[in-house]
């Protein structure tokens, strides 16, 4: 966003968190973890939901018409990292986001605009999706 200007950053920043408004059900928590990285947990869903959901959102984002400076739009897309638990898991939050970090980089590394899975586990119960 930095090329662009903070005035440009804080619209993007805006219109993204509105996107996630609206796509977001109410018990799915979404928050910036800092600068351009932001999470969203998932209370009682499957990783492969995680993912699904993941997937709608990349969508979602990278068909945006933002146009913040009346100039030509801009295009924004996210990277996406799943990591998800089992119920009998004994993981911290920490080692979550860790392995969410994980899969995020791998997603920046395959050429971004992508969702990454850390693994996927059947019967998961609680899921962090974290982005870019």
């Amino acid at each position: 966003m930095i090329p662009h200007g903070h005035a440009i950053g804080d619209h993007v920043l805006a219109a993204f968190a509105h996107i996630l408004r609206r796509e977001l059900r109410h018990d799915q928590l979404f928050g910036r973890l800092g600068g351009e990285e932001f999470a969203i947990m998932l209370p009682r869903a499957l990783g492969t939901q995680a993912v699904a959901l993941g997937e709608h959102l990349r969508r979602r984002i990278e068909s945006a018409e933002l146009n913040p400076n009346g100039k030509a739009p801009l295009r924004i897309t996210i990277s996406v990292g799943v990591a998800s638990l089992a119920m009998n898991e004994d993981k911290s939050l920490e080692q979550l986001m860790n392995m969410a970090d994980i899969a995020l980089y791998r997603a920046k590394s395959q050429g971004r605009n992508c969702v990454e899975s850390f693994n996927m586990v059947s019967g998961n119960s609680l899921n962090h999706v974290i982005f870019k």
